[in-house]
């Protein structure tokens, strides 16, 4: 491909094909650095992440007529999915993490709102536009998934974490009463089934950090694809109606269940991730906020996001546990020491 085509193809895409392949394409090279990654393998995973990007955008389009339609909670595993998949299977993303936020009615437009008001109020966005855009996303999805026509299977792709079980719960049941077929792929079984490597201790937290080689591997190893029963069905479509039923804004992932809890649960985690920064250093000098929520968010098994943790840091900075420099209009325009 000549430079002025790779210009062209990075000028046209969409902005969540953008953020999930620099996402992948930054995690692989963060892992040259890890010893226990060898670089041939990681050379390979970045030459099928791009090469295939560049296909799917690339190849002339056809008229999807798959008999399958995929379900997925984020945009990089929607990106991801869509390179090993080469394009050629729907894929409807839920463009939201469901392990923190309101929950309350979530499937009717009442609960939409509640939940995307909820974001605008503790959420920090430069671009006020971004949350009603982020909104008009979320409830196109719910009305992709509701307009499945059931003459397709649907397959939802999850893992070992809140959000995705949330959103598995979510979808079956905007599907309840439906005849759709619906199988699940469970990625964090599957890695741990056919791609974990056992001198390398590594957990997948969700199916964000998968590249698309193995998620082709998973799909293609039939196995992997597990039917709901009828009872099966049922019993998450009333766990979603007890989630939908709580007020609760955070969600963990615990001995294989959705467990709410506090909103202050992480707090004591920020307030430790600091002090053993301090003590790395050997000062108490100001550190950068993202540094902060960089390394708590490195060290969680649970995926939470960015977004509610920046939240949590400056409640800790209202409350003077934290002093604080800058301005909060962003995670990058300020830093914080804990209060001496």
């Amino acid at each position: 491909m000549m430079i002025d085509e790779l210009k062209k193809l990075v000028n046209d895409l969409e902005e969540d094909e953008a953020k999930s392949l620099l996402f992948h394409l930054l995690y692989r090279v963060k892992m040259f650095n890890d010893p226990v990654y060898p670089n041939d393998e990681v050379i390979k995973s970045l030459q099928y992440t791009t090469e295939g990007f560049i296909s799917m955008k690339t190849n002339t389009p056809t008229p999807i007529t798959s008999d399958v339609v995929h379900i997925v909670f984020g945009d990089s595993p929607k990106g991801s999915l869509g390179i090993a998949l080469d394009g050629k299977e729907p894929i409807i993303s839920l463009p939201t993490i469901l392990s923190v936020g309101p929950l309350f009615n979530l499937h009717n437009p009442s609960g939409i709102e509640v939940r995307f008001n909820w974001f605008d109020e503790h959420f920090v966005k430069e671009d006020q536009d971004e949350i009603v855009l982020f909104k008009e996303s979320f409830k196109q999805s719910i009305k992709d998934i509701e307009s499945i026509p059931e003459n397709q299977s649907v397959m939802i792709w999850m893992g070992e974490n809140a959000h995705e079980q949330i959103g598995l719960r979510l979808a079956v049941y905007l599907l309840k009463e439906k005849k759709h077929s619906i199988y699940t792929i469970n990625t964090s079984l599957a890695y741990e089934t056919f791609a974990a490597k056992p001198d390398i201790l590594y957990t997948v937290r969700h199916m964000g950090e998968l590249p698309p080689e193995k998620l082709a591997q998973f799909y293609s190893t039939k196995q992997t694809a597990i039917l709901l029963s009828k009872e099966e069905r049922q019993s998450l479509e009333q766990d979603w109606e007890q989630l939908a039923m709580t007020e609760h804004v955070l969600r963990i992932w615990q001995d294989r269940h959705i467990r709410s809890v506090d909103c202050h649960f992480y707090d004591n985690v920020l307030i430790g991730a600091a002090q053993s920064l301090h003590e790395k250093r050997q000062n108490t000098n100001f550190m950068k906020s993202a540094r902060l929520i960089g390394e708590v968010i490195g060290h969680l098994e649970q995926y939470i996001g960015d977004e509610f943790l920046e939240y949590r840091l400056r409640m800790l900075i209202e409350k003077g546990v934290f002093e604080m420099k800058g301005s909060l209009k962003a995670m990058r325009y300020y830093d914080v020491r804990l209060n001496r």
